[in-house]
């Protein structure tokens, strides 16, 4: 058996390759070579990857195909055809009053966006998150994507209804609020969904927001709510940092010293009130790791130095986004007045419950619809069970 390869010219990314047998033919022994036996394409492990990026709401064909398979070009065709079916559903959805589909955009050369909301969202996201009462703090609007419900990102906006509470719990209950459906885990995508909001809040901007920091989320709250607060997940930032003290050669108990300076202590760098605070804290934290660094310098030789790792890339991050001093002024206390963490745990919850619904099994666009309707439903019904 012998094979060749060639690659196809109007599209680099395809090779052909081309498998011969040599068979006896006559009775003097002599051979040929016998036609091709076998015929297949293969697409390159990189181009593969470039698609799925592109365009994930796509069914892309196998990357081993012969070209006698004609069943699995039918199949993957009528794939994706019943996508272009679902999105005609959705158009038509748009019609209705009660839809849970509040915008459904596409541009060209790119992947559909979807937005779910309904007025009551609104009302209450208006309530909570803007006018809210001098004795009641205005609630965080969350914003998270989770991943693992189809071919897609899910990407909601959740809150606290900070008026009533639940009658075991005595906790506020979480809101969904405005939910989007998208194929790009970018800024752009964000920047959709976070424009719809400012616009059903008739362009106010001095909201509270918190994430956990991604780069996506960052860059598209800067650019749609430039005057908002946004605070980033601690847990989230402390899990990185100690990331980073291992590859920097940290051992357990130097870790342990250096997160209480940052993180744990009633006067590390996360609780500092004031700008003075904040760079007395520093300047500890500096000294702290020089120490370390000087019992045995051998161990560090060749690594990251860790405080300027830190201040190229966190030291801003505390001071606009984690420290004392910026949820203070957003009123974000506490019971005893003392100002209190940020941790992303609302919408994670959230997230889990959508997974739950789904059996922790990929589904379909309309099927996670249908799913998120259905939750928002079941919100709307349980406040009413709520005492204030």
């Amino acid at each position: 058996m012998q094979r060749c390869y060639a690659t196809n010219v109007t599209n680099s990314s395809l090779r052909r390759m081309i498998a011969y047998s040599s068979q006896t033919l006559t009775d003097d022994d002599s051979t040929k070579w016998n036609i091709p036996i076998f015929l297949q394409y293969s697409i390159g492990i990189h181009e593969k990857i470039k698609n799925l990026r592109l365009k994930p709401h796509e069914v892309p064909l196998p990357s081993l195909m012969t070209v006698r398979d004609r069943k699995r070009v039918y199949n993957a065709r009528q794939k994706n055809e019943s996508n272009v079916e679902e999105y005609l559903a959705i158009m038509r959805n748009l019609e209705k009053s009660t839809s849970i589909i509040a915008r459904f955009s596409m541009s060209r050369g790119e992947a559909p966006v979807l937005v779910l909301s309904q007025p009551h969202m609104i009302k209450e996201l208006k309530r909570r998150c803007i006018n809210s009462s001098d004795q009641m703090r205005p609630s965080v609007l969350c914003i998270d994507t989770t991943f693992n419900l189809g071919r897609f990102f899910v990407a909601s906006i959740v809150f606290r209804n900070t008026t009533v509470r639940y009658r075991k719990t005595k906790k506020a209950p979480i809101f969904i609020g405005p939910t989007m459906i998208h194929y790009r885990d970018d800024a752009q995508s964000y920047q959709e969904l976070l424009d719809y909001v400012r616009r059903e809040l008739n362009n106010c901007s001095t909201l509270v927001i918190g994430s956990d920091g991604a780069k996506a989320i960052k860059k598209a709250v800067s650019s749609v709510f430039p005057d908002s607060t946004h605070l980033y997940c601690t847990r989230h930032v402390r899990q990185n940092i100690e990331r980073q003290l291992t590859k920097c050669r940290a051992t357990l108990d130097e870790r342990r010293g250096l997160l209480e300076l940052m993180f744990d202590s009633s006067e590390s760098l996360i609780q500092s009130e004031t700008e003075e605070e904040f760079q007395d804290r520093l300047n500890e934290l500096s000294e702290y790791w020089r120490t370390i660094q000087t019992r045995d310098e051998t161990r560090f030789t060749g690594a990251t130095d860790f405080f300027q790792w830190f201040n190229q890339y966190q030291t801003d991050l505390f001071r606009n986004h984690l420290i004392a001093a910026i949820r203070i002024l957003i009123n974000f206390l506490d019971r005893n007045g003392s100002p209190r963490l940020f941790f992303n745990n609302d919408i994670e919850s959230i997230n889990n419950a959508f997974k739950n619904q789904t059996n922790w099994e990929l589904k379909s666009l309309s099927e996670i619809i249908d799913i998120l309707g259905k939750l928002v439903i079941t919100q709307k019904k349980r406040i009413y069970q709520s005492s204030v």
